[in-house]
Parts: C-alpha cells; sequence; structure tokens
C-alpha cells in the first residue's frame, strides 16, 4: 500500500465579524466543529486587538498551528489549520489569498441578512484556482531585487506566472525543450535533474525542478552570483512545494 498523501492544510474557516461561519473546508474529513471553533477564533482575534493592540497573527501548538487574517473592510476572518512545521509562511499564503479572492467574489453579498449561507458554498468551485494563485506573491517577493529581471513558474498542472509580461507560448516551448534534453541525459545517468544554469554574457537562467511537472525560473543579470538569491530562491522553493502539493489534492 502506497503513503498515504499528507494534507497541506488541515481545516481552512471564513468567519464573520459576529462570528458567523460563512465557508468551511474539512481537509482532513475528522468531526471538525466549525460553528464552534468559528466562533472562538473571532474572539480571540478580538480579544488580542483589544488588550494589546495588535492584530493576532499565528498560534502554533504541539500537534496543530493556526493561522488568522482579517479583512479589515468586511471584518471577515479567515482561520488556517496547518501542522507546526508547515510553518506560517505557508499558511499566511494561503490565508492572504484565499481571504482576498473571498471578499472579492462575495463583497457586495457580506452583510447582507436575506442571503443564505449556501450562497457561500459556491466558493467550492473556484477553491483550486485560489490554492493555485498562492503560486503568484510566492515569486512576487522577488520583484524589485538588485539585478532580478523576472521570476515565473511554469506548470502542466497549475498554469504559468510571472513578475513581469512574457511571451507565455514562446517560454514554455524553450523551456520544455531544455528540460526534455536534460531529463534525457540524466536518464543515462541514472538521475534526476534538479536545475539547470544557462546563461549568455549578460543574463543567466535559472531553472529549479519542482514536483508536479512545474518549474521555478529565475532570470538575472549576469554579474548577480548565484549566492544572491539562493538563499531566496530555497525559501521560496519551500513554499511553492507545499502550494503545489494542496493543490495536487483537487
Amino acid at each position: 500500500m502506497g503513503k498515504k498523501k499528507k494534507e497541506m492544510i488541515q481545516q481552512l474557516l471564513l468567519v464573520s465579524g459576529s462570528g458567523l461561519v460563512l465557508y468551511s473546508k474539512d481537509f482532513k474529513k475528522s468531526n471538525f466543529q466549525a460553528r464552534m471553533i468559528g466562533a472562538l477564533a473571532v474572539t480571540i482575534v478580538r480579544v488580542a486587538k483589544q488588550s494589546v493592540g495588535l492584530p493576532l497573527s499565528f498560534i502554533s501548538y504541539e500537534n496543530l498551528s493556526i493561522a488568522f487574517l482579517v479583512d479589515s473592510v468586511t471584518g471577515i476572518t479567515c482561520v488556517v489549520f496547518v501542522d507546526p512545521d508547515d510553518g506560517y509562511d505557508y499558511a499566511k499564503v494561503v490565508a492572504s489569498e484565499v481571504l482576498s479572492r473571498f471578499t472579492l467574489m462575495f463583497r457586495e453579498h457580506i452583510g447582507n441578512l436575506n442571503i443564505h449561507l449556501n450562497h457561500f458554498h459556491s466558493f467550492e468551485r473556484v477553491l483550486p484556482d485560489v490554492i493555485n494563485g498562492c503560486i503568484q506573491p510566492v515569486i512576487q517577493s522577488f520583484a524589485g531585487r538588485h539585478g532580478i529581471e523576472v521570476v515565473m513558474v511554469v506548470s502542466q498542472t497549475c498554469g504559468s506566472f510571472f513578475t513581469s509580461s512574457l511571451d507565455e507560448l514562446s517560454i514554455n516551448a524553450n523551456l520544455q525543450a531544455v528540460l526534455d534534453s536534460a531529463t534525457e541525459l540524466s536518464s543515462c545517468c541514472n538521475d534526476m535533474v534538479t536545475d539547470i544554469v544557462i546563461q549568455n554574457e549578460k543574463y543567466r537562467t535559472h531553472i529549479f525542478q519542482l514536483q508536479n511537472q512545474t518549474s521555478l525560473i529565475i532570470v538575472s543579470k549576469i554579474d548577480v552570483s548565484l549566492s544572491e538569491y539562493k538563499e531566496s530562491a530555497e525559501r521560496a522553493i519551500i513554499l511553492l512545494e507545499k502550494i503545489l502539493q494542496l493543490s495536487s489534492f483537487f
């Protein structure tokens, strides 16, 4: 029997300012008491704000970590439950994208007492796209960095994401040709491709191969050393791998 795939999120809640759960998803399919936990989550967020004047962001327990994010306009709180080893950065990216898309989708309906809660269940249909959208803020963190021209993620399962406008079809075709050649060579060596560097006198293109037929590509000026963005790339890869694994659940 194969190894059971780990849930990259345990539970997800979107709760109104009054503590009413507008949307919930239990990835673990457990006996999750969404209504009670949603009300408690809003209470603890409010207590933290009143007590110390700062918004509550994250609580970590031995077996569980919880990220909180409140929309300043609607008062909706997004609560994301993850394993402790998945960390705050990952939970924050997911919470931010989920909250942004939910409030955008339902902004004119939030607070309408005549709207049935089932109306918000339609968010389930767009959730896979929302999770894929978490990729964009990860690569956007490179924007404006010294010597970095463009960063992109190209995936056969999640689509393509760029920090600036590019010819997507041309890039995908050229990238695939390079990866195919590198993969063919790696098979002769009984190994796997992890990253590829292509450069000329002006620019360097660094391709990192991730899971689910996905690549992270960083194009930099040649005078920028690999060490200048290596640490940022490693952090991004960790987040992207988690997002890709979560995306594979849909």
